[in-house]
């Protein structure tokens, strides 16, 4: 995979997320890399330079066993994430969170340039589509995205997500990631 570069070489990702990379399910896969990076700590309060992260990412996402370990980053950033949410945003749509991400999550976590952005597009009510234009490996988008839609999803209730088979991912020199959402 291509080495990733930050939108903006002035961009900034919050602590809060960063800490991701410390708590993932794996984190035993990749910590000779935190430490050649000197990122065995973080603060969840500090800021970290974007590209630093997207240096570790990619690293990550060149050896053995990258889709796994990218979707568990992602899935441990959406469950850190969702830990600081007030108590009245705990009760959203698997839509409504998905979009609150993408509107109000994402930007607040970076800072210092453009770092791209994440939408959601309605198609009905057990189905949405997340266009991601982000410097982020596709894996660690979906596993934020199933993150968020596994926490949000109505009790009793399925999430299935895809990757969009017409259009060519990020990953695959696409302009974007589409990933379809589903409710079952």
């Amino acid at each position: 995979m291509p080495r990733r570069l930050s939108c903006d070489p002035s961009a900034e990702i919050f602590g809060g997320s960063v800490l991701a990379l410390i708590k993932m399910m794996n984190y035993d896969e990749i910590v000779d890399v935190l430490e050649k990076y000197h990122l065995t700590e973080v603060d969840p309060d500090q800021w970290y330079p974007l590209q630093l992260t997207l240096d570790i990412i990619s690293e990550v996402a060149d050896r053995p066993n990258a889709p796994v370990n990218l979707v568990s980053l992602g899935m441990m950033a959406a469950e850190l994430g969702i830990q600081r949410l007030p108590p009245e945003k705990l009760t959203l749509t698997v839509e409504e969170a998905l979009r609150m991400y993408g509107d109000e999550i994402y930007p607040a976590r970076h800072r210092g340039g453009d770092v791209g952005k994440i939408w959601v597009e309605h198609v009905d009510d057990t189905h949405c589509i997340v266009h991601a234009q982000v410097p982020y490996p596709d894996a660690q988008i979906y596993g934020i995205m199933y993150g968020y839609a596994r926490h949000f999803r109505p009790t009793g209730k399925a999430v299935v997500l895809e990757y969009d088979r017409d259009l060519p991912r990020h990953d695959e020199g696409g302009d974007e990631t589409l990933i379809h959402v589903y409710i079952q």
